[in-house]
């Protein structure tokens, strides 16, 4: 297996208010025109994605992609999960699920039914494999964050239009996120559900970044960012707790009983990290802080802001015992 028991996890007190439901939110309105915007109409709740398991969902791909060999990058990632397969219809595949994939590339122009799935509009997104003949398809639909799209990329594709392939695969794929999709375990502590846009609020972010408004999600469903006179990032991930700990450009610092590793890796940039969870298999659950800036002037502050919003942070993250 991919995950373990520790990073792959999501609070059932959360979930039993959120994710519970099977139908998406919106309506069928029609559109018309290219966009590299998600369209109007039905689209998948951040909060549900954020409790999905995608390697569960990528069970889903029908028996003609032939036969697993191998899952995953060899590390748990929460949103995403490649699939490599050999000995199926089409050839020797790799197929990439993402929960958060950026919307940029895709189009979505087709208005009439026979381009949706479970209700959902469907985009679409070709390249060339560094300049090689097309083997490549993806497809996607569209997220509450009209920035962010499910989607699905298959290459290696032979003897079929790989547009084609992806879209027979990814039509169970979508189908289960509707009813009852796989979710992550949830062991206490967890922040595979937490939504990072809710742990900071205004009122202890303007004395660090100045006014801001509400935190954005565009850079998936596990981070957030918050621009003011600087931009704030909170994110969290899973990782290996040996590299957090060991990068060259990482120190140690306690901020009164919260251990935190301060990384500064250029004058612009400055990441506090917490480790909030860990296992024996040395991957963490990490929450990190990040605060950056293009204006010199304010170099020397962006460690003290890092800190002080990590530090604000951490006693608002779920209980691990």
């Amino acid at each position: 297996m991919l995950a373990t028991p520790v990073v792959v996890a999501l609070i059932l007190v959360i979930a039993s208010g959120i994710f519970v439901a099977t139908r998406f939110s919106g309506s069928d309105d029609s559109f018309s025109a290219s966009r590299t915007t998600a369209p109007e109409g039905r689209q998948i709740p951040m909060a549900l994605l954020r409790s999905v398991d995608p390697c569960g969902l990528v069970n889903e791909v029908p028996p003609g992609a032939g036969t697993p060999t191998g899952k995953g990058a060899g590390y748990p990632m929460w949103s995403e999960c490649q699939l490599r397969t050999q000995g199926g219809t089409y050839g020797t595949l790799v197929i990439d699920l993402r929960l958060d994939d950026d919307i940029r590339g895709y189009t979505f122009d087709t208005p009439d039914a026979s381009d949706h799935i479970n209700g959902l509009r469907v985009g679409h997104k070709k390249t060339d494999l560094l300049g090689r003949k097309p083997g490549e398809c993806g497809v996607a639909v569209p997220t509450e964050n009209r920035e962010l799209v499910v989607g699905l990329a298959v290459s290696g594709v032979s003897g079929a239009d790989p547009c084609t392939v992806v879209t027979e695969f990814f039509t169970p794929i979508v189908q289960r996120l509707g009813a009852n999709p796989p979710r992550h375990p949830s062991p206490p502590g967890s922040l595979v559900a937490v939504d990072p846009c809710s742990v900071l609020d205004l009122a202890t972010l303007e004395p660090i970044i100045g006014r801001t408004g509400a935190g954005v999600p565009d850079a998936g469903v596990h981070q957030c960012e918050w621009s003011g006179t600087v931009a704030l990032t909170a994110q969290f991930s899973v990782e290996r707790e040996s590299k957090v700990k060991s990068t060259g450009l990482t120190r140690f610092v306690a901020v009164g009983p919260i251990p935190f590793y301060e990384e500064h890796l250029t004058d612009g940039l400055c990441t506090y990290t917490y480790i909030q969870l860990t296992d024996l298999s040395d991957f963490a659950e990490t929450a990190k802080v990040t605060v950056q800036s293009q204006d010199k002037s304010l170099y020397p502050q962006l460690c003290d802001k890092a800190r002080t919003a990590a530090a604000a942070l951490v006693p608002k993250l779920p209980k691990t015992r």
